[in-house]
């Protein structure tokens, strides 16, 4: 009888133990308003997307468009939807992630920080057939 006892006791201290995130911190921040990123990577060198997002503390939402090919000439580009954004601002650090469908099923997550006027950072890309891609992105604002 004492061995059934301990189990769950084990149980229920190994949950106590279980990873929750760190607290956010306060935004000092915003990265509301509409962003054109160029990404660039190792399989796709040049990617381009265009992020609508709003922030409300620390949570960012909004949609995203990609250029399907910017080979085609420069701006101003024809953005076709690409999905959903959603993630955190904590401090001056910012981690988004935008999840595609259709044609672009899968994911690209940005990581970084807004300074002069730009966002800044790293990108990976998680197709939904499995093929990844990393790299850096710069963002300014949208004219």
């Amino acid at each position: 009888m004492k061995k059934l006892l301990l189990l769950p006791a084990l149980v229920l201290g190994l949950s106590a133990c279980g990873g929750s995130a760190p607290p956010l911190a306060a935004p000092t921040i915003d990265v509301t308003g509409t962003w054109v990123a160029t990404l660039n990577g190792t399989l796709l060198p040049l990617q381009i997307f265009q992020f609508n997002l709003t922030q409300r503390g620390n949570a960012v939402s909004g949609q995203a468009g990609i250029v399907p090919d910017p080979s085609v000439g420069p701006p101003p580009y024809t953005y076709e939807p690409f999905g959903r954004v959603s993630g955190t601002v904590s401090g001056n650090q910012f981690n988004f992630t935008a999840y595609g469908s259709g044609d672009y099923a899968g994911s690209v997550t940005l990581s970084g920080t807004l300074a002069g006027g730009k966002l800044t950072g790293t990108w990976t890309n998680i197709s939904a057939s499995g093929w990844s891609d990393a790299g850096t992105f710069t963002a300014v604002p949208s004219n």
